[in-house]
């Protein structure tokens, strides 16, 4: 594990499926499942600190030196090009567009990037003209607007390298304003997927 020491506590305290399987004896510690499993998936060694940035955690996996796509940034968005990521930016209209819808919404305009694909219901690949480009997607506060789950997680796959990454910002509906609206289960999403909804 080279320079990394390694915290039984913080590890199993971070994972909490993983100290359940240690729990049930699935594992015999939090070690071994780190060593077996947990390196390669990218598992936090310690909670990450909810004073941690934003851009820290969406990035944890991420090679932010490789080629980026940001899906519907709209005026927040995590990897700008201002701060010299090599991203292209996918949204459902231009800058110019998105600085008009949120002109006196009090969010910074000028920080809405350059849009370089404006998705109108394509296939993100038919959109952008190519696959296996990207190094890394971001959806950030996307996931919960999109009519069909599955649908979008393929597309995202056929946009990514073989060995690149997803990096979704999902809210807790907890402590949003969808607290009162009714999780959604597997069937609804599986049934958006075969119904083909837009």
């Amino acid at each position: 594990m080279s320079n990394i020491i390694f915290n039984e506590a913080e590890y199993l305290t971070a994972n909490p499926d993983v100290a359940l399987a240690v729990e049930q004896g699935v594992f015999i510690s939090g070690y071994k499942h780190y060593v077996k499993y947990g390196k390669n998936e990218g598992r936090a060694l310690k909670g990450l600190s909810c004073l941690a940035l934003r851009e820290d955690k969406v990035f944890h996996l991420l090679n932010k030196n490789g080629l980026g796509l940001e899906i519907g940034p709209s005026h927040n968005p995590v990897a700008p090009k201002k701060k010299g990521f090599n991203v292209h930016i996918l949204d459902h209209v231009t800058a110019d567009e998105l600085r008009e819808k949120y002109k006196g919404h009090g969010v910074k305009l000028e920080n809405i990037e350059k849009v370089d694909f404006v998705w109108h219901g394509e296939p993100f690949h038919e959109l952008i003209g190519k696959t296996s480009c990207y190094d890394w997607i971001i959806s950030s506060h996307l996931i919960e607007h999109v009519p069909d789950l599955i649908l979008h997680l393929q597309q995202c796959e056929i946009l990514l390298k073989p060995d690149g990454i997803l990096s979704l910002v999902i809210p807790d509906k907890r402590y949003c304003f969808d607290y009162f609206s009714s999780t959604s289960s597997t069937g609804d999403v599986y049934d958006a997927y075969e119904e083909k909804r837009v």
